[in-house]
């Protein structure tokens, strides 16, 4: 019989921090799951960890993949290859709580198969040796009750917390809509799940702690990289598309509108965006702003955000329009 689960697992140049999440799965109370270890190229010796980590154990299938830059490719790649009725995301710098399988599968039995099933998330900083836990993050949905993603996706938009590991999600209604994540991409999460949450029918939260997520001080994300930039705007150019192609909900077109409104303007304000020189920023802002037909559809957009950041976004750094005149962005569409 197929594994009810299948725990994605990317790995890249994590070794320090490998055997904590190697113990989270090996150590599962629940015992009829499968793993997918996706390990792109490392420097640090991942690849070899992992084979002794797991060796002996048939769960574990192991494959090396060249480095793509972003957890996403990984994540579609197990996604594809995976048995299990349901995903399980792990970063291998995280762990899982030893009961999550457990509860889920106690959950899933109990709701009959719901499309997504929520837990929650521990915030954990320090060395191995001396943890800390900063805080924990639950979706504030109506606990032990079904309800529709687009119902949950405004709580989920309010909050913020769009990580994909917060949730795990029944592996064939992905395949049905086709829900991968953006190949390469960097803040992957922020794109992805306002798109799951559009196809989902049964949405199921439950208040514990399922995951354990690792603050560390070398991500990715907290490097100077200019990809940054471009996948940022690549966001919001991906919202835009999507709403043009689809029916968007009446009862979530304000906070979906409210929290890209709020992405664009982050693109600007963020303290974490000052590693970038204002020259960088806008020379991937203008890619957004100087096409024409996306930047009439922002106008249409725009007023479901509400009049405060309307406003706000009337001060965005001027564009150059096609015909050399400076404009402001909502004033040039």
């Amino acid at each position: 019989m197929p594994p009810l689960f299948t725990v994605g697992v990317s790995v890249c140049n994590i070794a320090a921090y490998l055997p904590q999440a190697a113990h989270s799965l090996l150590h599962q109370t629940y015992r009829n799951f499968e793993a997918i270890v996706v390990i792109e190229t490392s420097t640090d010796g991942s690849e070899r960890i992992c084979r002794e980590l797991f060796a002996g154990d048939e769960r574990f299938r192991l494959f090396e993949r060249p480095r793509s830059g972003s957890v996403a490719s990984g994540r579609n790649f197990a996604l594809r290859h995976a048995r299990g009725m349901y995903m399980v995301w792990l970063d291998g710098d995280d762990r899982l709580n030893e009961d999550a399988l457990q509860t889920f599968a106690q959950l899933i039995e109990q709701y009959q198969m719901p499309d997504i099933v929520c837990g929650g998330t521990a915030f954990i900083e320090g060395s191995d040796d001396c943890q800390q836990q900063t805080k924990q993050h639950f979706e504030l949905l109506p606990p032990d009750r079904i309800i529709d993603g687009s119902t949950a996706l405004q709580t989920m938009l309010a909050t913020g917390y769009l990580m994909v590991w917060l949730r795990i999600y029944r592996r064939q209604f992905l395949l049905d809509h086709e829900l991968f994540q953006i190949d390469r991409r960097l803040h992957e999460d922020d794109e992805w799940t306002p798109r799951v949450m559009f196809y989902a029918k049964r949405v199921l939260s439950h208040y514990f702690i399922h995951y354990f997520y690792r603050r560390r001080p070398d991500p990715l994300m907290t490097k100077k990289d200019l990809r940054t930039l471009a996948h940022h705007i690549d966001n919001v150019i991906s919202f835009l598309d999507f709403w043009r192609d689809h029916d968007i909900p009446e009862c979530v077109r304000h906070p979906l509108v409210s929290f890209y409104a709020d992405y664009l303007l982050r693109y600007w304000t963020d303290p974490k965006m000052e590693n970038f020189s204002i020259a960088e920023r806008f020379a991937e802002y203008r890619r957004l702003a100087a096409d024409r037909e996306r930047m009439t559809l922002f106008r249409t957009v725009v007023p479901f955000a509400g009049s405060s950041k309307r406003l706000a976004l009337r001060f965005l750094p001027p564009v150059c329009t096609p015909r050399g005149n400076m404009r402001n962005c909502p004033e040039y569409c």
